[in-house]
């Protein structure tokens, strides 16, 4: 029995935000997400976010980050993944920050609302500062994340966590969840 190919895009917006009393604050936040699903095997999901805030008239936020990915079901529970994620970061000082990677995952879970999964690999990391006292990183590197996604009905959860220290310097660790 042949299956139909499903498609699922999404996206993400948080509008303005602020707040006002001892400190004023705002700022714009928003994304786009695209994934296109075939039974049971991920095909490319690509992604793009941008931050920009201020906070008492001082800039607070200023980057915008691009992902492409891919992953691919090796058992039931089980599949290895490709990605490439890149962008800047000026109120950080980062003109370029840069990853490639490859790895294995696991996935704990997978229903028609949601995943959990774990994954590991090896990477490329690359960030390059303006005119700051951070030095420049181009080195090989570990790629550690969690992934939790859940359909609620009216909008969709996503918690990601990844860790990508240098294998130069494990100390220097990165750690970025949305």
């Amino acid at each position: 029995m042949a299956t139909r190919p499903t498609e699922n895009i999404g996206n993400s917006f948080q509008p303005i935000s602020g707040r006002s009393g001892n400190t004023n604050s705002s700022g714009l936040s928003g994304g786009l997400r695209a994934v296109r699903e075939k039974a049971n095997v991920a095909q490319p999901t690509l992604s793009l976010r941008g931050n920009r805030a201020s906070q008492d008239g001082e800039k607070s936020a200023d980057e915008l980050r691009g992902q492409a990915a891919y992953e691919r079901t090796l058992a039931e529970k089980s599949f290895w993944y490709v990605r490439a994620d890149a962008g800047y970061d000026n109120f950080r000082e980062l003109d370029l920050v840069a990853l490639g990677s490859a790895g294995l995952g696991r996935r704990f879970f997978k229903d028609d609302k949601g995943s959990l999964d774990l994954r590991g690999g090896l990477g490329y990391r690359q960030e390059e500062t303006s005119g700051s006292s951070q030095e420049d990183v181009s080195a090989a590197a570990l790629d550690a994340g969690l992934s939790f996604e859940r359909d609620l009905g009216w909008g969709q959860l996503r918690i990601p966590l990844d860790v990508v220290p240098s294998l130069e310097d494990l100390a220097d660790l990165p750690l970025r969840h949305e």
